[in-house]
């Protein structure tokens, strides 16, 4: 938002707020003074909740890097940190769940994009088969829990029902 729109917005509030019945009774002058009075503080109201939005946007990579850990952890998993001298690009974090489900993450600061060697390593792990993800924020971090929750909840209900449809042993047969 532009400084311009803010006191366009402001302004018809301060307006609104000195023709209230509230205020009916007081001259043009005194309107005019409680107008400005009220314009600016609604300004530096709205610019102080502007700051703080970007604020709140703005997650750096640390802080996304040790939530996932935290999380995947949580899972019953291990979140890798993986580096290597020959091979650069590789994302950052290589994420082990339970049941084989693995996927690799590269973390950014809010708003950062991989870099071309990172993006081509990614898809070369795609092309293996591998699940990767970038993650830059909150939000993205949080779709990749779902993500994996919901695949983890696939696998045991795949798995009870291929238990269920085993054929019954007899007690006299040996189990191989």
């Amino acid at each position: 938002m532009t400084r311009k729109e803010l006191y366009y917005i402001c302004h018809d509030e301060a307006v609104a707020y000195a023709n209230s019945e509230h205020w009916s009774k007081n001259t043009g002058e005194e309107k005019s003074f409680l107008i400005q009075g009220y314009l600016d503080a609604m300004m530096k109201m709205r610019k102080s909740e502007i700051t703080e939005d970007k604020k709140k946007k703005e997650e750096s990579e640390k802080t996304l890097e040790a939530r996932l850990v935290r999380e995947i952890e949580a899972r019953g998993g291990m979140a890798l940190k993986y580096t290597s001298q020959f091979h650069r690009g590789i994302p950052d974090r290589i994420c082990l769940l339970p049941g084989g489900l693995s996927v690799f993450v590269e973390l950014k600061s809010t708003g950062q994009k991989p870099t071309k060697l990172q993006d081509h390593a990614m898809k070369q792990l795609e092309k293996l088969g591998f699940s990767t993800r970038v993650i830059d924020s909150t939000e993205s971090l949080d779709r990749l829990l779902w993500i994996l929750d919901s695949a983890e909840k696939l696998r045991k209900i795949i798995h009870s029902q291929h238990l269920r449809d085993l054929p019954k042993t007899d007690k006299n047969t040996t189990k191989i």
